[in-house]
């Protein structure tokens, strides 16, 4: 199928709203495409961004507007006027626009001439080179559309060692200046708190050593605190129960779950921290025959909870939408799938209704998951992306992206999180 018709089967799929989700855009022209389009569909994903998709359905833009924009993007991009075209018909077949590539080339041409124009009349503002080797007047690169660095004289660096041109440190929130003046008198604490207690740090470094015997005194001691903290527990709260491998060295801490609901005489929890990376499964996205329940009911169950522990989890009917005969959209029939579960994963509508917003959804890897394969997004404060239990098209599984939207995956792909969620009995 060309590209042209499979972003009109697409659009009858999921209507014209589907530009709006990039990644769920390309996943399905991925999916609707054939092998003999592949370098097609290679040259429009590496072309085609997320901002040109949303300028497609723009309605405050003429079409004759998204195309000369559309067209001046692509040159930008080192694109031929063959591939351009081919582009730009791509979007203009399914979307109706009445599309002539030369009279396009035509006005971009014309336009192009008015910008050298103007660009070769004297200007008053200094001069700055792009990295991209343009020398530019303005704010913007006008080849690549860069923004004009900032003076040196602005950058100061955090404690925590990240260089920022902001009032606010934007890896650790700190505000300029702020922390520096404190660092020393925290150090003299440290240090007095050293002197001052020798012997319990002693004592912390020796537990560490006989982990047989630590595990034995967390299983007996668990018991007492679990009930006090699962009683006053609220909703948002966070509480302690089952232990599981965290570092970076497979070192077994105790897990962190924040509650999500409580509901007469049972808790419904999910871990903190994303603890293992998983795929959902080789090839299907539905949650009853997939790797990740299999493995949350079987292996993590049991390496996480102790036999006492275990009398604590219920055992929950969990409903989970299924697509049989057939795809989503060609023939399918939406059916809902019931199974008994210890551990499993949050729904879309869960994921949706236990939290109030994005933010809230974000989750970070521990140590050991990131070590084991997980993806952590350095640019947004180490956050990571997790799976949910919902399918989606095809192949392909919702999830939560690492700035808490909800966001679909193939069910085989790698370095996603594995959070669990499990109802307690109180």
């Amino acid at each position: 199928m060309k590209i042209s018709e499979a972003i009109k089967e697409i659009i009858k799929l999921r209507d014209i709203a589907v530009f709006d989700n990039y990644k769920m855009f390309i996943a399905m022209l991925a999916d609707f495409s054939t092998d003999t389009h592949k370098k097609e569909l290679i040259v429009f994903k590496n072309a085609v961004d997320e901002n040109m998709l949303k300028m497609c359905i723009d309605d405050s833009l003429e079409n004759s507007r998204k195309i000369l924009k559309l067209q001046i993007q692509l040159e930008n991009k080192g694109l031929s006027q063959d591939w351009i075209n081919f582009i730009i018909e791509s979007f203009a077949l399914p979307l109706g626009w009445n599309y002539t590539p030369r009279e396009v080339t035509q006005q971009v041409q014309s336009q192009n001439q008015q910008t050298k124009q103007v660009q070769t009349q004297p200007s008053n503002q200094s001069s700055w080179t792009c990295s991209c080797g343009t020398v530019n007047t303005t704010n913007f690169c006008g080849n690549c559309g860069s923004a004009k660095p900032l003076p040196k004289s602005l950058d100061w660096t955090c404690v925590c060692g990240t260089v920022n041109t902001t009032k606010f440190c934007t890896t650790c929130g700190k505000q300029k200046g702020q922390k520096q003046a404190q660092q020393p008198v925290q150090q003299k604490q440290v240090q007095q708190k050293q002197v001052q207690k020798p012997q319990q740090i002693q004592k912390v470094q020796t537990q560490v050593i006989p982990q047989k015997q630590q595990v034995e005194q967390k299983q007996q001691i668990k018991p007492v605190q679990q009930s006090v903290s699962f009683k006053n527990a609220k909703v948002g709260d966070y509480v302690k129960f089952g232990n599981y491998p965290q570092t970076s060295s497979g070192g077994v801490q105790p897990i962190e779950w924040q509650v999500l609901a409580r509901e007469n005489n049972k808790m419904l929890v999910i871990s903190k921290y994303g603890l293992e990376e998983r795929r959902f499964d080789s090839s299907s996205n539905n949650w009853e025959n997939s790797e990740i329940r299999q493995w949350l009911n079987g292996e993590f169950y049991n390496r996480a909870f102790s036999e006492n522990e275990k009398k604590l989890i219920r055992n929950s009917g969990i409903s989970t939408k299924v697509y049989r005969g057939g795809f989503l959209g060609f023939g399918a029939k939406e059916e809902l799938s019931y199974t008994d579960d210890y551990i499993f994963l949050l729904s879309t509508e869960e994921a949706k209704k236990y939290f109030v917003n994005n933010e809230a959804r974000k989750c970070k890897a521990t140590e050991y998951a990131v070590k084991n394969g997980a993806y952590v997004y350095v640019a947004d404060n180490g956050y990571s992306w997790w799976w949910l239990r919902s399918p989606n098209f095809s192949h392909l599984v919702y999830s939560v992206d690492n700035d808490g939207l909800i966001d679909i995956h193939f069910v085989n792909r790698t370095s996603g999180l594995a959070c669990p969620a499990l109802w307690i009995n109180l």
